[in-house]
């Protein structure tokens, strides 16, 4: 098996060879180049020859000679400057000795991107920010299309390749996420070349606008950057500034009410006034606060259920450069502006006016149940809040809509709820799903037609609706009017819409969005 080197490009304020914030850890030796070179500079990581956990235990059980086990952790890295990049090549286990503060995050995904043919493809790794973030792992037996590998490209990043290149008359094994990793050239000269062609493939693919697409979101890895981040949070909440939120951390369908103290009063929406009304006099947010304070979760029996982080429930979104950067379930995230555009985009084609149906708008008074007692009356339709319908392959009982017409099925959220990017999204998918597809559903829709309004306005005897397109219709309830909602909406809760909407469709469902 030929010997590996994994490859990094230094961030381009970083132009010395002999800058000491190349590298971190234990302290590597620096030895001499048998010819003299201005270029570059070779660190020797020693062998630290240890034996493993494991032979203590096999050991009590079997005899063999330790000497026999031990492993062994030596490592070189080669530092080349290329005009005024730096790149740091790693043999053995010296990656770990890379200063990672100073690396560029995406240069190793970027060259395997740029040298794998899209028939080539042998393993993919993507992140979703939805709201439960995924990391998906994906990996074929043999080369393959990366059709193959049914990358959602709206919502997917990827965040490392690896797959099969051709290169000196055969194919070899290349991946990249923050190194690239290739077999090992033979030579100085040879590492040398193939560090100048990674810097203008890297700068070449940074531009590419498929490549752009599909890594549109990285999750901040930089701890002087997360900390810079966390110190314009603080100022935020200082300020009172209106461009934090407080959102679920985790979705539970019994959750009832929060509460800031053990023994505080319960709260039925998180909302930053009772935080702000929490802090004793001239207290400040600090990091340390905000990852110490914990969020009480109760059911409706008033049993606790889980306790978050209010660090973890915090959602903001900056900007800095040419990107964004966003705070969500306790990590930063950078966010490329064109992607957050894509999506706001694609929520706007979906946006009707309220008056197109006829909705009341709301006074910013009432509650949910109300508007939506009012709304049936002046669409001359039913109001199916709180009517739930069981299901076995779900734990909770799931509501059918809020209002509901021959050709619409409404579902009714207020807009500054913290549960919007999940309960309400997934309440409408579901009802979608078992509408497509549970002639029950169907049944019961018509047994409740008649028990609680004497009238069935959806379904015909055959089961089939009545009118030729029916639609699902989001009404969002806002103290924002006048603002789009593409523009009103947080990040987080742009990507579940996206999600949502593209979800009902493939169930052969119309969407609409609308504010009231």
């Amino acid at each position: 098996m030929p010997t590996r080197i994994a490859i990094c490009l230094l961030e381009d304020h970083i132009t010395d060879l002999n800058a000491p914030n190349l590298m971190g850890g234990q302290p590597l030796s620096k030895i001499a180049l048998d010819k003299a070179d201005s270029e570059v500079a070779v660190y020797l990581k020693t062998s630290s020859d240890s034996i493993p956990e494991w032979a203590d235990i096999v050991n009590g059980f079997a005899s063999f000679k330790k000497g026999d086990v031990t492993t062994s952790s030596s490592g070189a890295i080669l530092f080349v400057k290329n005009k005024n990049r730096i790149l740091a090549c790693c043999f053995g286990t010296s990656v770990a000795n890379i200063n990672k503060e100073n690396i560029v995050r995406d240069f190793g995904l970027a060259v395997a991107f740029n040298r794998i043919p899209q028939r080539n493809y042998k393993a993919i790794e993507t992140y979703t920010l939805t709201e439960n973030p995924i990391t998906n792992n994906r990996s074929a037996a043999m080369p393959s299309t990366k059709s193959n590998f049914n990358l959602d490209s709206y919502l997917e990043t990827i965040t490392e390749l690896s797959g099969k290149y051709y290169s000196s008359s055969r194919n070899v094994l290349i991946k990249g996420k923050e190194f690239f990793s290739t077999p090992a050239p033979l030579s100085l000269d040879e590492i040398k070349k193939l560090c100048a062609t990674l810097v203008i493939e890297y700068d070449k693919t940074i531009l590419n606008p498929e490549f752009k697409k599909l890594t549109a979101v990285s999750k901040v890895k930089s701890k002087k950057l997360i900390e810079f981040l966390d110190e314009k949070l603080c100022e935020s909440l200082n300020k009172r500034a209106s461009d934090v939120c407080l959102v679920d951390y985790q979705h539970y369908e019994d959750l009832n009410s929060y509460s800031l103290t053990p023994k505080g009063a319960k709260l039925t929406e998180l909302e930053l006034n009772d935080l702000f009304n929490d802090l004793i006099k001239g207290q400040k947010f600090t990091t340390a606060y905000l990852k110490t304070k914990k969020i009480a979760v109760f059911n409706s029996d008033s049993q606790q259920i889980d306790e978050w982080s209010l660090y973890r429930c915090l959602f903001t979104e900056f900007s800095l450069n040419i990107g964004g950067h966003i705070l969500y379930k306790g990590h930063w995230y950078e966010i490329q502006k064109r992607y957050l555009q894509d999506l706001k985009d694609f929520i706007s084609t979906y946006e009707i006016p309220a008056s197109t149906v006829n909705l009341p708008v709301w006074d910013k008074k009432k509650k949910e149940g109300d508007y939506n007692i009012e709304a049936a009356a002046k669409v001359k339709g039913q109001c199916w809040d709180k009517v739930l319908y069981t299901h076995q392959d779900f734990s909770y009982r799931i509501e059918f809509c809020d209002v509901l017409l021959p050709n619409y099925v409404m579902h009714v959220k207020k807009l500054a709820s913290s549960s919007l990017n999940s309960h309400l999204l997934m309440q409408t998918y579901v009802s979608a799903q078992l509408l497509k597809s549970d002639p029950l559903f169907r049944k019961w829709i018509k047994s409740e037609s008649k028990n609680q309004f004497k009238k069935n306005i959806i379904l015909k005897p055959s089961n089939d609706f009545k009118e030729p397109s029916v639609k699902y219709l989001i009404v969002l309830m806002t103290t924002k009017p006048g603002k789009s909602l593409a523009d009103s909406l947080p990040f987080f809760s742009l990507v579940t819409f996206n999600m949502m909407i593209r979800r009902v469709s493939q169930l052969d469902f119309d969407v609409q969005i609308c504010m009231v």
